[in-house]
């Protein structure tokens, strides 16, 4: 069986991103990077089937990762996921520096287990501003969650459960055997290498997807 490698792309612009962008930013490093296999425990938080996976390294509170989303992957998605190009993946990467991260990256565990991660992934983003800073940010969150039809307390055990707690260590875990440090969000990887980093555009993400396409084997067949 013939493996996919991916190219060496590597695309980055200075402050569009969060955090210091540390990582396997060398081509040699990115060379030896081994990509695990998929895990079934993503599928709440993937879209798409296609032949080429691509990992969003996500932090909630960033606001590069909310104008990615919300600016630039919907055009993504229309052209690449929806039709069978891509399977896109996020992959929780909350920084240390963002208080209330980590919270959201466990609810949006939960959320997911609910069968409404996309959903209330939208709401969230969009009211990124009204969260993000407080101290207390559940009053914001949990009309969110009900807003999108989360039974809230339903989530509310999830989350005391340490279900979401122990899938956002997973998700760090699946990061740290490719060499990723929790730094420099959004961050795209496939086969275990960085293809861009930060909140692109959609006519350079366009580019990334293009080559990478073209040069896998079952794409281009």
């Amino acid at each position: 069986m013939r493996r996919f490698i991916a190219p060496l792309i590597m695309l980055a612009v200075g402050t569009v991103q969060c955090g210091t962008g540390r990582g396997t930013d060398d081509h040699a490093a990115m060379a030896r990077a081994v990509e695990p296999p998929y895990q079934a425990r993503f599928a709440a938080r993937t879209r798409g089937t296609g032949v080429v996976t691509v990992y969003e390294l996500f932090d909630f509170q960033c606001p590069f990762c909310r104008e990615f989303t919300l600016r630039t992957f919907p055009a993504v998605d229309s052209a690449y996921v929806q039709t069978g190009k891509i399977r896109w993946v996020v992959i929780n990467n909350p920084i240390e520096r963002h208080a209330n991260a980590e919270h959201v990256a466990e609810l949006m565990v939960c959320a997911g287990r609910a069968g409404r991660f996309w959903e209330l992934s939208a709401r969230v983003l969009a009211e990124q501003a009204r969260w993000s800073e407080l101290e207390r940010p559940d009053s914001v969150l949990y009309a969110l969650v009900s807003a999108v039809g989360i039974d809230s307390t339903a989530l509310t055990q999830c989350l005391q459960s340490g279900a979401g707690r122990a899938e956002v260590r997973a998700d760090a875990a699946f990061l740290a055997a490719m060499g990723m440090q929790r730094e420099g969000v959004p961050i795209f990887l496939v086969s275990g290498r960085k293809v861009a980093q930060g909140a692109q555009p959609f006519s350079t993400i366009r580019r990334v997807l293009d080559s990478l396409l073209a040069a896998h084997p079952r794409a281009a067949s």
